[in-house]
């Protein structure tokens, strides 16, 4: 019994990583933080963006990366386009239906740490961050 319970463990362990490749680079360097929205005319959305742009230093001293990501394509933390394909799996991954705002903190290990259907504070982001 121990052995088909350590060969389950072994196989699952072993399974293909579902983890988006996108963020994967980011894997024990960064936090994300993974906005997710209609598009980029959102009041949740912009309210989100003007909140994180008022403490740059906070972003930059916990290593946040942002992701925005709207129903057909979205930004890369490095300014670049998502592709479809990209905000196809990331959806799926986080499990975030194109016709809702979500707010996604994921930690360094790419574990989420916090989800917010609704705007959050930066502090309450930095909070979370500080916490992991």
């Amino acid at each position: 019994m121990k052995i088909i319970l350590f060969y389950l463990l072994v196989l699952n362990i072993c399974q293909s990583d579902d983890t988006p490749e996108i963020i994967k680079n980011f894997q024990n360097n960064n936090h994300l933080i993974l906005v997710f929205s209609t598009d980029n005319k959102s009041s949740d959305y912009e309210q989100t963006l003007l909140e994180l742009a008022r403490d740059p230093l906070g972003l930059d001293t916990r290593d946040l990366m942002i992701f925005e990501i709207f129903q057909r394509g979205g930004i890369h933390p490095n300014g670049s386009p998502l592709n479809e394909e990209e905000v196809k799996n990331l959806r799926k991954f986080y499990a975030v239906h194109p016709d809702k705002f979500t707010l996604v903190i994921v930690n360094k290990n790419m574990t989420e740490v916090f989800r917010s259907d609704v705007p959050v504070p930066a502090q309450k982001i930095f909070e979370v961050i500080d916490q992991t």
